[in-house]
């Protein structure tokens, strides 16, 4: 998979996230949330991020990307981060189509929103 993770999300989840075998780039420093979110459509990428406006489908329609993974885990460490995306990994299978889809990840599961 293909994934842009914004500079609000632990830089080592980047480190895990390669090591799984995922092509994964990081939102360059201090740009704009809109910026982000054309980053993702135009690269093709999922977006994980701890910044809740992504959620926002008024202003983000997840249908226009290829995916939003915003994280609610606090305090956000490594390891916990990990551990919540091993568990959507595994929940949702290696069949699932992302494109178009916004899930919230905590530390007790995930929510598929659309």
């Amino acid at each position: 998979m293909r994934f842009l993770i914004d500079e609000n999300v632990h830089v080592k989840i980047i480190d895990y996230l390669v090591s799984q075998g995922h092509d994964v780039m990081r939102v360059p420093s201090g740009i704009k949330n809109g910026q982000v979110v054309s980053l993702a459509q135009t690269e093709k990428r999922i977006l994980v991020t701890n910044d809740k406006d992504f959620a926002n489908r008024l202003l983000y329609d997840p249908n226009k990307y290829a995916g939003i993974i915003i994280f609610r885990i606090h305090p956000p460490t490594i390891e916990k981060l990990t551990l919540a995306l091993q568990s959507l990994f595994v929940g949702v299978g290696a069949q699932f189509d992302w494109n178009g889809k916004l899930i919230i990840v905590e530390e007790s599961g995930y929510h598929l929103i659309s």
